[in-house]
């Protein structure tokens, strides 16, 4: 089940438009303030999974509303102006629109509808990992940086370390890769015989993140056997931070994922 197209009536600067997807890799390009990004949030927004399942980051395989946008409510948006329609490759409709929700002894504010539930139950059930802005923070910025027993297999490290080295087409470190939190993002580092995660640089900052969403969906799949049935994977700026080259590599390395996880790809 792979989402066929978005058709989004009205969200902001977007309305009648209808955007058709692949349904592997999808890259958006465009100028700044063209709602790049407000479309990933549109897509990452209508999924929804159970909540004993996580990443290696220890986060769920969801994505809240509020990870990606901040309503200007009621200046600005108000209910009903955020409205679209994801149309499925199995023929179903999932559409999402704006309300206002009061009462309780609650702020008025404006939420999203996902299908006809008010709870979330309307939402498409598959795995999703959303890679915003948050995760570029430079980690020399951070005020706190724990680290954390690593808790890959053997086959989990390789393959960190192949991916690496692969995509930014470096032949000769010895790459293991680290555990760290901090207040900003939870993810694998790079760790060499001359540095640790303190020395990372922003493109293995970045990189370190995406191999870890892609080790989480991995390892969902080993643990669901049969029942895994693929999923989504959203990324803010892939090319942040990238020399052009390992841009190149890690693309072509998103595709072959896509292919072996079952993952719809958007950035």
């Amino acid at each position: 089940m792979k989402i066929s197209s978005l058709e989004i009536i009205q969200f902001r600067n977007l309305s009648g438009r209808n955007i058709e997807f692949s349904k592997r890799v999808n890259a958006i390009a465009g100028q700044n303030g063209t709602s790049k990004t407000a479309l990933l949030g549109l897509i990452g927004h209508l999924f929804t999974y159970p909540s004993k399942y996580k990443t290696l980051s220890g986060k769920h395989f969801t994505t809240q509303f509020s990870e990606v946008f901040r309503l200007s409510f009621p200046e600005h948006d108000r209910p009903g102006d955020h409205n679209w329609v994801a149309k499925l490759d199995d023929g179903k409709e999932i559409p999402a629109i704006s309300y206002e929700r009061k009462g309780g002894g609650e702020t008025a504010a404006i939420r999203i509808r996902v299908g006809k539930s008010k709870k979330g139950s309307g939402k498409i059930h598959k795995p999703v990992i959303y890679l915003g802005m948050g995760r570029l923070f430079p980690l020399a910025l951070e005020k706190s940086i724990k680290t954390h027993p690593t808790r890959l297999e053997n086959e989990e490290i390789d393959e960190f370390q192949r991916l690496h080295n692969e995509i930014l087409l470096i032949t000769e470190d010895e790459v293991t890769p680290e555990s760290i939190e901090t207040s900003n993002k939870s993810f694998y580092a790079v760790s060499t015989k001359k540095y640790n995660h303190l020395g990372n640089s922003a493109g293995q900052d970045n990189l370190g993140q995406v191999i870890t969403a892609l080790l989480s969906f991995k390892r969902l799949q080993k643990e669901l056997g049969e029942r895994y049935n693929g999923g989504i994977l959203v990324i803010d700026e892939l090319d942040a931070s990238l020399f052009p080259a390992a841009q190149i590599e890690l693309v072509d390395n998103l595709f072959k994922k896509s292919l072996e996880l079952d993952l719809q790809i958007f950035f």
